[in-house]
């Protein structure tokens, strides 16, 4: 944490270069993605804009679109190569947006099978995605002519929570009656 002046209460300072939004208030969320460290600013749940910058040379993205607002959003992520953004707005589904020319073209959405609830979800690949669940682990490929996941690998166990480090593609579910067993998977 990084304390610049009276004016600016507290700053998290992820690199040399400054990334300015406005506020967080009850029209604007701000999400961080850890794989392509990115910051997204969501104004109106996506209706007037989200911005898409990061804060520093790594792969320099800055982008600006906005989507029809389905609803509050609870996690947003692209694809490594920007193509596809994937967003969460129920425990039940993942939405997918298909990009041309830097703006949303097409949707299409992914709904959880039996009863189980997202806790997560991330990029493994430029079509490849993997969501986290409360009943498991699902493994997809993103086919995007055919606007649908096929399965590649699912793990059916209980997950109380997980942590994937994207830098070296390792997955920690944990469970257990106290949540601590955990079980590593790795995505590479």
């Amino acid at each position: 944490m990084n304390v610049h002046d009276e004016d600016e209460k507290y700053v998290l300072q992820l690199s040399d270069q400054r990334i300015d939004f406005k506020p967080v208030s009850k029209n604007v969320s701000v999400f961080y993605d850890e794989s392509n460290r990115q910051v997204f600013i969501v104004i109106d749940r996506g209706s007037e804009a989200i911005i898409v910058k990061n804060p520093d040379g790594f792969k320099k993205i800055e982008k600006f679109f906005s989507i029809q607002d389905r609803g509050n959003i609870f996690s947003i992520k692209f694809s490594p190569n920007y193509e596809i953004l994937s967003l969460q707005r129920s425990a039940e589904f993942v939405e997918f947006f298909l990009f041309k020319n830097d703006q949303p073209q097409e949707i299409f959405t992914h709904k959880l099978k039996k009863n189980g609830k997202i806790l997560g979800f991330f990029w493994t690949n430029n079509n490849e995605i993997v969501i986290v669940s409360n009943n498991g682990i699902d493994y997809l490929q993103v086919l995007t002519e055919k606007k649908c996941l096929k399965s590649l690998k699912s793990f059916s166990l209980t997950v109380d929570w997980f942590v994937f480090q994207p830098a070296s593609g390792i997955l920690l579910i944990a469970n257990g009656t106290f949540g601590n067993v955990i079980h590593p998977f790795s995505f590479r």
